[in-house]
């Protein structure tokens, strides 16, 4: 089989003459630094077949912010969005490309002003709010609204806010409106969202589609050797004509792979490309994600 393979850069030492790469152990200050770091970082459950891919998507993403600090990714249910943001909220971290990150899954709880406030306020503080001593409610939220917009605006950190679904919240897109400096915003939706667009990213809209040839294979690859007693390269071998017609009928959506790759334990790679262009294939969807939708 043939992969394209993406562009890489490999950093390299040319020398005329000996090069002398002073390294040395860190101090215990540096430890402390590091590890305090490591440990308060963004974490990331990896999928239960692993990441894949995803390397060009960061890349064009990373590029783009460059222009506009704010971001929608919009994708189809299934193409693997929320892991891909989960993904990058850790990955931001650990390469310090921001000071740190700070990830909402609208989707699992609505979001108000209040908790995106407090929550970005420990990130950026590393401590609980303590406003509301001996001040009204409002007074406090609008100290604390002032103090992390001002940290947001002159520091690197990003925000990203996930399975928003048509966000019309006026104070949150306020809020959002104002973060208008170094750190980032980053939105994750199945909609074009009309309404917080005007204020927040604009047109700066990032299509995310599904992975790349060679990621695809590799996680059909780590899928059939989990869930099926088969071996990938035997079924290419086999059929290679209906197995890349597999492939290209899932569109390299992960979650498509994992609903329909394990049916290869009970039928050939042609029986599935037949049942799936039937219609007649019968996927158990309860419970395999909590907000897929039942029809």
């Amino acid at each position: 089989k043939i992969i394209e393979l993406e562009d890489w850069i490999l950093p390299v030492v040319y020398k005329s003459r000996d090069v002398v790469l002073p390294l040395k152990k860190m101090s215990v200050e540096e430890k402390v630094a590091y590890y305090s770091k490591l440990y308060k970082a963004t974490s990331f459950n990896e999928p239960t077949y692993g990441f894949f891919g995803r390397d060009l998507e960061i890349l064009k993403i990373e590029k783009s912010l460059l222009f506009n600090n704010q971001l929608l990714v919009r994708g189809m249910k299934g193409v693997g969005k929320s892991t891909f943001l989960q993904y990058l909220s850790w990955w931001w971290e650990i390469t310090n490309y921001t000071e740190g990150t700070i990830y909402f899954d609208v989707n699992l709880k609505p979001i108000h002003l209040e908790a995106i406030l407090a929550k970005v306020s420990e990130k950026i503080f590393g401590k609980k709010n303590k406003y509301c001593a001996g001040l009204s409610p409002e007074k406090a939220l609008k100290i604390q609204r002032g103090e992390v917009l001002e940290a947001l605006n002159s520091n690197k950190f990003a925000i990203i806010l996930d399975n928003i679904y048509e966000l019309e919240d006026k104070e949150i897109i306020s809020f959002l409106s104002q973060v208008n400096g170094k750190s980032l915003i980053v939105f994750g939706s199945v909609n074009p969202e009309t309404k917080l667009a005007p204020s927040t990213f604009r047109d700066h809209v990032f299509l995310l589609g599904g992975l790349d040839t060679a990621a695809q294979f590799q996680m059909a690859n780590a899928i059939i050797n989990k869930k099926t007693e088969k071996e990938m390269n035997s079924l290419i071998k086999e059929n290679e004509f209906d197995f890349q017609h597999l492939m290209n009928l899932l569109m390299g959506f992960p979650l498509a792979l994992e609903l329909v790759l394990p049916k290869l334990r009970d039928l050939s790679v042609s029986e599935l490309v037949e049942q799936l262009q039937e219609g007649s294939l019968e996927l158990e969807l309860s419970g395999f994600r909590p907000d897929f939708p039942s029809d």
